[in-house]
C-alpha cells in the first residue's frame, strides 16, 4: 500500500469520484437507446472498470485517509447513523451540442467519456508518481494499466456496436 500526504490522497479522490460518476451515470444513457442486450453488455464492462477503480484505487486510498471516504461508500449503518445514503449530486460537465441522431450522440459522448476517464487515470499514477517515484508506484502502475485495458475493451464493444457507429461533429455552444 502506498502512504501518501493528504493533498495528494485529496486530489486523487477528488478525480476518481469525478470519473467513478460519470461511468456509472453513463449507463442510463445507454440505456436508452440501446437494446436490451448491448445495456446489459455495456453495464458489464462498466462494471468491470468501476470495480477496478473502487477496489485497486479508491478502497485503499480511503482505507489510509478515511476521512475522504464519501458517504455513498460507507457501509448502510454509517450512513444510516449519518442520515445520508445518496448518490453524489451530478457534477459531470455539459456534453457539447452535436448534429446527431440520440444513438449516435451518445455514443460519441460515451467515446469522449472513456478517453476522459483514461486521461484521469494517466494522471493520477503521475501525482503517485511524483510523490513516489517511478519504483516506488509500479504496483499502482499496473493496476491503473489493468483498468485502461478495460477501457479500452469498452471502446471497443462501443465501435462493435451501432453506438460506436457514425461519428458525428460537434458544433460549437452559443455562450
Amino acid at each position: 500500500m502506498l502512504v501518501m500526504n493528504k493533498n495528494t490522497a485529496v486530489a486523487i479522490s477528488e478525480q476518481m469520484l469525478q470519473s467513478y460518476e460519470a461511468l456509472h451515470l453513463s449507463t442510463d444513457q445507454v440505456r436508452r437507446v440501446a437494446s436490451d442486450e448491448e445495456h446489459k453488455m455495456y453495464c458489464r464492462l462498466v462494471g468491470m472498470i468501476l470495480g477496478y477503480m473502487l477496489l485497486d484505487l479508491m478502497t485503499p486510498l480511503y482505507d489510509e485517509h478515511p476521512e475522504l471516504m464519501p458517504d455513498f461508500m460507507r457501509s448502510s449503518s454509517e450512513t444510516a447513523e449519518r442520515g445520508d445514503d445518496s448518490w453524489p449530486a451530478t457534477r459531470a460537465a455539459q456534453a457539447p451540442e452535436s448534429e446527431c441522431s440520440d444513438n449516435t450522440r451518445i455514443g460519441t459522448d460515451l467515446f469522449m467519456l472513456m478517453d476522459k476517464v483514461a486521461t484521469d487515470l494517466v494522471q493520477v499514477l503521475d501525482l503517485v508518481s511524483r510523490e513516489h517515484g517511478e519504483g516506488g508506484s509500479d504496483a499502482y502502475r499496473q493496476r491503473v494499466n489493468e483498468i485502461l485495458e478495460h477501457i479500452a475493451n469498452a471502446k471497443e464493444y462501443l465501435t462493435a456496436t451501432h453506438l460506436g457507429m457514425n461519428a458525428c461533429t460537434e458544433k460549437p455552444r452559443r455562450s
